[in-house]
């Protein structure tokens, strides 16, 4: 008896041996899986290459760390809404070129900003972007700055600004622990970095509990844009290769033009946006684009969730358009429909984003909607394009999207009322 009960013992001693071999085998394989999940969602943007990265000593990042974040406490202003903190350019741009005429604007949180590794290859003129950086995530977005200024190449054009609200200011014990780990930090830890903040991060944008404020954000962007023009797009699209210089070409050639246009015609020029299938890379013209699209590799951007979103843009005119020349050019014009919110270049002295929209729903249209009824015009241009990386899916947003939406819809009624007072002399309406 006393030998069958120390069998039963042994066993049970052995099952619960072999259920934690088992449990430390599942952690084990799902963080490989996480860390193999995190390299492939940077390995399309990020190359890194020896003989062009900026080498920069740990002591150099510790110390400027020290030195942003003095910056933070010391430059932070009240955003007009008593409810931010903004801080205006804390990392400037190291490339400075007088006869830049366009800035590309963009907002992020910190889980996206692995975006500006490719963003920076495709765009090679100022990039103006304002990172959303409550509590602990001001600590991270500290540190990005100073890695991708030191380390990438690709991303010495950009300027950053940050943003916090004042219920959720900058963390010190977070800003303690990441000091105290630049102290070992190099360039060859970018990468790691980059993955880790946008695999691991579980405030995704819309889905932390503090409200995004992607139009106070854009605003912020645009304010500190030094340029006559502004190229507005989300962090996750890349422009066509070489936009920016050849919308300098066709600002120079038609500069007289674009003074009247600002002046009296107003025109906003429409840049049209496309989506490709993941693991493609991006294509380099016009005519690669078209090739995916006939192979069905690449598609009108966001047309599954709400096509008539960007279809006014005329795709298939755009498509057909070919008039042989291979300059940047205005192809054709369109009306503005309902719910029409394009991506465009236009003259930075446009009518600002209201600030009131939040999380989800209409913080685009908005402002689109009070650039038909102040009179202006949408020009497509013939050449350029935007891609976003991955088909935009109704399954793939967030809970709380339907919820937000239907709150803002409310508040764009309100705006569109107003908008009636303010161009109260036009029969132009949205």
């Amino acid at each position: 008896m006393i030998f069958r009960h120390l069998s039963c013992a042994r066993i049970i001693v052995a099952l619960v041996l072999i259920v934690a071999g088992l449990q430390i085998l599942h952690i084990f394989m799902l963080s490989r899986l996480e860390q193999k999940h995190a390299k492939d969602l940077q390995a399309s943007y990020f190359t890194r290459h020896d003989d062009t990265k900026v080498q920069t000593t740990a002591i150099d990042f510790y110390t400027e760390y020290k030195e942003l974040w003095n910056l933070v406490q010391k430059n932070k202003i009240l955003d007009t809404s008593g409810q931010y903190h903004l801080i205006y350019k804390i990392s400037d741009t190291k490339i400075i070129n007088q006869d830049d005429v366009v800035t590309l604007v963009t907002q992020s949180s910190v889980n996206n900003l692995y975006h500006l590794l490719g963003l920076g290859k495709h765009w090679t003129g100022p990039i103006s972007v304002t990172i959303f950086a409550p509590a602990h995530d001001m600590a991270v977005a500290i540190e990005a700055i100073i890695m991708l200024g030191h380390c990438v190449p690709s991303t010495q054009n950009i300027t950053f600004h940050l943003a916090y609200p004042l219920s959720d200011p900058p963390d010190g014990l977070s800003m303690a622990v990441r000091m105290k780990h630049l102290r070992s930090a190099n360039c060859d830890h970018v990468e790691i970095f980059l993955s880790e903040v946008a695999s691991k991060s579980v405030d995704k944008n819309y889905e932390r509990t503090i409200m995004y404020p992607s139009n106070l954000l854009r605003n912020t962007a645009i304010k500190n844009a030094n340029t006559e023009f502004i190229f507005v797009i989300d962090i996750d699209m890349v422009p066509s290769f070489n936009l920016h210089e050849q919308f300098k070409e066709f600002a120079k050639k038609n500069r007289k033009k674009l003074a009247g246009f600002s002046a009296l015609e107003k025109t906003v020029f429409v840049v049209p946006a496309f989506e490709i299938r993941h693991n493609y890379n991006v294509p380099k013209t016009k005519y690669d684009l078209l090739d995916m699209v006939d192979e069905q590799r690449a598609r009108q951007f966001y047309v599954e969730p709400c096509k008539k979103c960007q279809s006014p843009t005329a795709y298939a005119t755009w498509v057909e358009l070919d008039d042989g020349v291979h300059d940047l050019r205005i192809g054709y014009e369109v009306d503005w429909v309902d719910p029409y919110e394009p991506f465009f270049i236009a003259e930075k002295s446009i009518p600002q984003y209201d600030q009131r929209f939040k999380q989800f729903g209409f913080n685009r249209i908005s402002q689109v909607c009070e650039l038909q009824v102040a009179g202006y015009r949408f020009a497509v241009f013939n050449l350029a394009f935007l891609v976003h990386r991955g088909y935009k899916l109704k399954k793939d947003f967030h809970k709380t999207k339907d919820k937000e939406n239907a709150k803002n819809r409310l508040l764009y009624r309100k705006f569109k009322t107003e908008l009636r007072t303010k161009y109260s002399s036009t029969t132009r309406h949205c």
